[in-house]
Order: C-alpha cells, then sequence, then structure tokens
C-alpha cells in the first residue's frame, strides 16, 4: 500500500487565491484510502502586479522616498492604452479529515477550512496616468478622458467545509463569507480633463460613483457564500509509466451581500477654471485644496443602500506530462474576471529525489505581463511539508519588474496507528 505524500500546491499567479492540487500530492496518494488519521495544512500567499507599474515608480509610496522623473517617465513610454495593476493577500488553514468512511464509502471524507483574504485591483487609460504623473504639459489644447479609472478592493472571513477523494483529492466545498470591507470607485462618460492651448482655461467634468461599506469591525459588513471545486484525474497512466494527470477546478466563486450601511456616493458636474494657468494649479494652487475652490465646489449625492457584489473567482485547467522518470512538463489556463487578464502558464519540474521537487515556469497573464517563477516543495521524515513558490523571481533583484509574490505552505501529516508502530 502506497503512502499518502503531502506536498504543497502552489500558486502560478500574481493573484488572490489559493493553490490547484500538486502533482506530487496526485501521484502519490494511497489508493486505499487508509494510509492517514488527517492533514492540517496551512498556507499564505501575497502577490502584487502591473502591466506597467515598476518596482521603481511604486516603492517610495510604500517605503517612502521620492519619486524621479525618469521613473515616472520610463513607466508612461512603456504604458499601451490601458494599464492594470492589482494584488491580493490570503492565509487559510485546511484540515483533511481521516475517517475510515463517509457516506458508506471508504474513498471519501471531510474537509474543514478558515481563512482571510484581501485583493483589489484597478485600470487607467495612458493618456489619463500621463497627467496625473506629469501634468498638463503635453496636453495643451486637448481633452483627456478620464473614464478609464476604475478600482475595487475587497477584504473577507470564510469558514466552510468540503468532501474530498482521497485517492485523487478532488473535491467540493462551499464557504459562508463574512464581509469585512468593500470599496469600488469608477469614473464615467463623459469624464475629462481639458486644458486650452494658453493653459489660460482648465475644465474638468466629472460623472462617476463611489461604493463603500461602512468601516472595516471584525463581525463584518456583509455575507455570502464561495464554492471551491477540483476534478483531477490522468489520462493515461500506462506501461511505459507517460501518464498525464489533468486538474479542473474552480477557486472562490460566489457572492457577498453588503448590509444597509454601505453608502453610495454620486457625483456628475463641470468646473472651470478661467485666467488661471495650469500649472500653477498643479504645482502651486493644487485641486484638492481649499485655495482653488475645486474641495468645495465638488458637487456629490449619497445614499445608504444594501447591494450584491461578487469576489474574484476563477475557473482554472492543467496538465502535467511524466517526461521520464526525473522531470515533468507542465501548462496550465486560468480565467478571471476584469480588468485581469487570462494566466497562461508552461513550466518544467525536476525531481532530484523522490521527496523533493524544484520548478521553473513562464506565464503571461493575470495582473502582469510575462514573468517568471519558481518553487521549491520538500518532503521530510515522510510526515511533514515545507514549500515556497514565487510567480516572478526578477521581482526581488530588478527595479524595473512589474511583479513580486511569494506564498508558503507547511502541512503536516497524522499517520494511522499502524504506521507509528
Amino acid at each position: 500500500m502506497r503512502k499518502l505524500i503531502l506536498v504543497i500546491s502552489f500558486i502560478v499567479f500574481g493573484s488572490e487565491s489559493f493553490a490547484q492540487t500538486s502533482y506530487l500530492w496526485l501521484t502519490k496518494s494511497d489508493s486505499t484510502g487508509k494510509a492517514f488519521r488527517g492533514i492540517l495544512d496551512i498556507q499564505g500567499s501575497a502577490s502584487a502586479g502591473s502591466t506597467f507599474l515598476t518596482k521603481e515608480l511604486v516603492k517610495p509610496f510604500v517605503l517612502g522616498g521620492t519619486v524621479t522623473a525618469s521613473a515616472r517617465n520610463s513607466v508612461l513610454d512603456g504604458m499601451k492604452d490601458l494599464g492594470v495593476f492589482g494584488g491580493n493577500a490570503n492565509v487559510r488553514v485546511r484540515y483533511y479529515g481521516g475517517r475510515d468512511s463517509l457516506f458508506g464509502s471508504e474513498m471519501l471524507d471531510l474537509y474543514i477550512q478558515v481563512g482571510k483574504g484581501y485583493f483589489g485591483s484597478g485600470r487607467i487609460s495612458k493618456d489619463a496616468f500621463g497627467l496625473i504623473s506629469n501634468g498638463n504639459a503635453n496636453y495643451q489644447g486637448s481633452r483627456v478622458p478620464l473614464n478609464s479609472i476604475q478600482g475595487e478592493m475587497q477584504g473577507f472571513q470564510s469558514i466552510g467545509f468540503g468532501v474530498y477523494d482521497k485517492r485523487t483529492f478532488s473535491s467540493i466545498g462551499i464557504s459562508m463569507v463574512n464581509g469585512l470591507t468593500c470599496q469600488q470607485f469608477s469614473l464615467f462618460p463623459p469624464s475629462s480633463f481639458y486644458t486650452s492651448a494658453n493653459a489660460d482655461t482648465l475644465q474638468l467634468d466629472y460623472s462617476g460613483e463611489y461604493v463603500h461599506s461602512a468601516a472595516a469591525r471584525p463581525n463584518g459588513n456583509g455575507i455570502g457564500f464561495s464554492i471551491d471545486g477540483e476534478y483531477n484525474f490522468v489520462r493515461d497512466r500506462g506501461i511505459d509509466k507517460k501518464e498525464v494527470w489533468n486538474t479542473l477546478g474552480v477557486r472562490n466563486l460566489g457572492w457577498v451581500n453588503w448590509n444597509g450601511q454601505s453608502e453610495v456616493v454620486s457625483f456628475d458636474s463641470t468646473f472651470t477654471w478661467t485666467g488661471v494657468d495650469l500649472n500653477a494649479i498643479l504645482n502651486g494652487d493644487s485641486l484638492l485644496n481649499g485655495t482653488s475652490g475645486f474641495a468645495d465646489t465638488l458637487i456629490t449625492t449619497s445614499r445608504n443602500v444594501s447591494f450584491w457584489r461578487p469576489l474574484r473567482g476563477s475557473f482554472y485547467v492543467r496538465s502535467v506530462y511524466r517526461w521520464n522518470e526525473k522531470v515533468r512538463l507542465t501548462a496550465g489556463l486560468e480565467m478571471f474576471a476584469a480588468p485581469m487578464k487570462p494566466l497562461a502558464t508552461l513550466g518544467i519540474m525536476y525531481m532530484p529525489k523522490s521527496n523533493c521537487i524544484a520548478s521553473l515556469n513562464v506565464s503571461n497573464g493575470a495582473y502582469g505581463n510575462w514573468k517568471l517563477g519558481m518553487g521549491v516543495q520538500w518532503l521530510i521524515a515522510n510526515q511533514f511539508y515545507f514549500g515556497f513558490q514565487t510567480s516572478n523571481l526578477p521581482g526581488y533583484f530588478f527595479k524595473e519588474a512589474k511583479e513580486i509574490s511569494a506564498s508558503l505552505q507547511v502541512s503536516y501529516l497524522f499517520k494511522t496507528k499502524k504506521e507509528r508502530q
């Protein structure tokens, strides 16, 4: 009887979410479902990425310092029509039961889990970012649309349970979600900023809304649900051991109903300055301070509402091909809601020993563009597990990097009494 070897399942994108079941877990699981009494699995992850923002530009905002003109211009030169940015941070504890049977089957059992997570994303056009970062010098005599500016952020806690197959770790589960905070900002057409050719007339058209929950509190501001599921199967194990393991899954698919203390702030108006120079407004008399008059004349309306918002869920597929005794080839695709892009991944895993794996992968999508990831997995004494992964290794070393991430998992297998003797 082969023993169940618990190993890490890594995040392969810079996003908010938890891992897919690992290849070692699938191929070394106990076909009888009786080799363990339970599994405690703890994992956490954090990532931030963008299609245009670089570490050099963002770092001063996080750690303090000066944002240089060269950093701003470098980002602007590298932008396409629309830039996307976002990030997430998650932690989850899951316990896989080791009962003798469930629903009359020795192959099935329950798992329970608790977790907490935050995610956010946004987008902005190249011209709007240029106006905000470098002022009006390049936009005199033109109108810059602002309706591309959008952003959202959510925080939540969850507790749930599910059923899993001990042989393949295929599973389906549901969680109750406690919404902590929800913020969403959007500008609509015809929002824009106009500068006359002589920079003596400025016009701001603003139309949009800011939707937010009440201030974050431990007992939450909303309640909802999420669904996680995964189906793992082997295509052809064969005599030559050239099997292909395939995975179909859904992750964090759900909704939260934010309570009636939530607020929608709407704004729709036009403000015009005449007889002043735009550079004086932006550099001396700020648009947002009292002397310019803008802050005092911003016209808004607000109302309390209860509303539903989806969580940042995804659908994914993955295949792992056994090339030889020590090498595996991987491919995967994950689909997200806008503004995140589909994430495509190609990789290779090397197994110098049966209890460890080193992996490399190349991916494109999610919050960023091309990135190079790596990971290590290590099983200790056939009972303890430690693993680490990053979806973009260059993010730790190069100032031009546009994504940085890390995920960590520690697991413990409770063996049967027979195995302990």
